[in-house]
């Protein structure tokens, strides 16, 4: 029995390894999409000042990248909620009518539609951006 919790504890680990080089495999490709150069590196100050007081959780593929060389995700969950921190950090700061909001817009809808083409994540309803919801008066 011991041999079996040792294997099954093997397997899951594999599984674990190898959802996170596939979604590392993504990383790199999001870093080569046409849409990702203004997610390449932090947001500077000097180009937006206000950025760091209105984004209080800052995200970007150089430090997604950055975690990923030094093994600081332990599962794909981890580097999927980082991306779309980035993206939803995006939607966020900037008009929906820039050119920045629309390359997030259509890096985001690249990014989900490879997960699901993945098989890593299928639930996207959640990670779309939600208006303000109230409950309703009976």
């Amino acid at each position: 029995m011991n041999a079996k919790r040792q294997s099954l504890s093997t397997s899951r680990g594999d599984e674990k390894f190898q959802k996170i080089k596939l979604v590392e495999e993504l990383v790199t490709e999001i870093t080569k999409h046409p849409d990702s150069s203004a997610f390449l590196t932090p947001v500077s100050k000097r180009q937006a000042p206000d950025y760091y007081d209105i984004i209080k959780n800052p995200m970007d593929l150089s430090t997604i990248r950055s975690n990923l060389n030094n093994f600081q995700y332990k599962m794909a969950s981890e580097i999927i909620e980082h991306i779309r921190l980035m993206l939803r950090n995006c939607a966020q700061y900037n008009h929906s009518n820039s050119e920045e909001f629309k390359m997030g817009t259509r890096l985001s809808r690249f990014f989900e539609k490879k997960l699901k083409d993945l098989k890593l994540e299928t639930n996207t309803e959640e990670n779309k951006p939600q208006g303000n919801k109230r409950p309703k008066r009976k």
